[in-house]
């Protein structure tokens, strides 16, 4: 509870300290009043980690842009993924909270699609496993390029069934003295309960950015559902399979 506390009182601070003179920018563009030679000339770069325009890009390239999050009302990004083409996403409610297979491809853990931040790789070192759902801050997101087919010859072999690229935003894109805030806080089922915030700003040559996320929750209930798996007590006692 006390932790709980501190993390809001702190998300205030963090605003109320953002100084006066500096105001929120809403750079947010409407997509639905771009053409479609506008939208073709969208920038990319996980295809051939160069940057080029999307009708050039030699690869199937989805972008997921921050205003498709917002409307689509996102709380974590396995809801983001679960609404795109060729991924099944499973909840295990397990140690490994949820695994994605992309394009059929069933593995146990999500270790043929590569997973980058800014282009920066961050499946596990070890496992090879691309971690995603709670951990990444939505809000903090510019865009999501989604790669699909082998892409080896870019990024070796962990992209063997293709590439999730998340790009956050930066305050460098901030025009002069400026700055950008966003706090979201938000309670649910299972006592669950986060705040999702970034903050961007520049002041002459000196910008920074910092995006957050804090979540907690009592978790699903597997009391409430019929007897599966090791959930049932015969497989539990069965000492021919220990």
């Amino acid at each position: 509870m006390i932790r709980k506390h501190i993390v809001y009182i702190v998300t205030l601070i963090i605003i109320l300290t953002i100084p006066k003179e500096l105001h929120a920018q809403d750079s947010e563009v409407d997509l639905f009043s771009l053409s479609l030679e506008d939208l073709m000339q969208m920038k990319v770069v996980t295809a051939s980690n160069t940057d080029e325009d999307l009708r050039d890009v030699p690869a199937t390239v989805v972008v997921i842009t921050n205003e498709h999050i917002r409307q689509r009302a996102y709380s974590n990004f396995e809801e983001l993924l679960q609404d795109l083409p060729s991924f099944d996403v499973i909840e295990t409610h397990g140690i490994v909270p949820n695994i994605s297979h992309q394009r059929g491809h069933r593995t146990n853990f999500t270790n043929r699609t590569l997973m980058l931040v800014n282009g920066i790789i961050t499946n596990n070192i070890w496992t090879q496993q691309a971690l995603f759902g709670q951990q990444i801050p939505l809000s903090f997101i510019e865009r999501v390029e989604v790669l699909y087919g082998p892409a080896g010859a870019v990024y070796g072999a962990n992209a063997f069934q293709g590439v999730i690229n998340i790009i956050t935003k930066k305050a460098s894109d901030l025009m002069g003295k400026e700055a950008e805030y966003y706090v979201q806080l938000t309670n649910g089922n299972f006592d669950t309960k986060q705040v999702d915030i970034y903050i961007l700003a520049r002041i002459a040559d000196v910008s920074y950015s910092v995006g957050a996320k804090h979540f907690e929750t009592g978790g699903f209930d597997l009391a409430d559902v019929p007897d599966w798996g090791f959930l049932d007590e015969g497989r539990l006692s069965d000492e021919s399979i220990w």
